[in-house]
């Protein structure tokens, strides 16, 4: 029989998350904590383009536009299409398609009308959309932290980490690190919120030991490739020790 125990004590960690975070202050602060192998990788090309097409092509006042994606013999890229849905009718077509904007295989992205003055504001957007990650990328690196600081996610869709006493400082310089990276403003210049990374240390009660050790267990089942057949677990909860306790017989 095995027994053993395993002590409580950390934080419950979360996080909010700007729409912007600046890659070379995420980059250059994690390099100073010896973690820069975690710096999400850049946008791709075409992913800076459909961040630029916006700002390039402004819609009317009054007028609603999308930016959809398209693919031809030339590449990919996308259709800037102007929609009118309020005043659709069965058998009419949804919008008009102001132009299309193809990321040719030598980087170079082709206008349909073609546009010299609009290839140039693409080229600058697509520099500075380079520069900046979304929020999706940011919330994969510090999942991939978390873990990294021995963290456990306490929803099976994650969302909700648990962060032991022994790293928490570890991760509060992580944490630092995002929060001034986050963008103060969007692109129009509008206040935004920035990136907010939390850490709410909380009492190691019956409950706590209970969700953290079933996220412990959750891991290490498929590792073990399930358990066997003969094994019993049993959890002992203590509200005096706090501790979480696991048998094999």
């Amino acid at each position: 029989m095995t027994n053993d125990r395993l002590s409580i004590g950390g934080a419950v960690v979360f996080w909010r998350l700007a729409k912007s975070t600046s890659r070379s202050q995420v980059d250059a602060g994690l390099r100073r904590l010896g973690l820069d192998q975690y710096t999400p990788e850049p946008r791709s090309p075409l992913a800076c383009l459909r961040a630029a097409l916006p700002d390039v092509y402004r819609a009317e006042k009054g007028h609603k536009q999308a930016v959809r994606p398209i693919k031809n013999g030339a590449g990919k890229g996308f259709a800037v299409v102007e929609e009118d849905p309020e005043n659709a009718h069965a058998g009419d077509a949804w919008g008009t398609v102001r132009a299309t904007a193809i990321l040719q295989e030598n980087g170079a992205v082709r206008l349909d009308p073609p546009s010299w003055e609009r290839e140039e504001a693409l080229k600058a957007g697509m520099a500075g959309a380079a520069e900046w990650l979304t929020a999706a990328s940011v919330g994969n690196a510090l999942v991939k932290l978390v873990e990294w600081c021995d963290g456990v996610a306490l929803r099976p869709s994650g969302g909700v980490y648990w962060v032991r006493q022994d790293r928490l400082q570890e991760w509060e310089q992580i944490a630092e690190v995002f929060e001034q990276a986050s963008a103060q403003k969007d692109r129009e210049g509008n206040e935004q919120s920035p990136n907010a990374v939390y850490v709410m240390r909380v009492v190691a009660d019956e409950q706590m030991v209970r969700a953290v050790g079933d996220a412990l267990l959750s891991l290490a089942q498929p590792m073990s490739g399930g358990l066997p057949t003969e094994a019993r677990r049993t959890r002992a909860r203590s509200t005096s020790g706090n501790h979480w306790q696991c048998k094999d017989q």
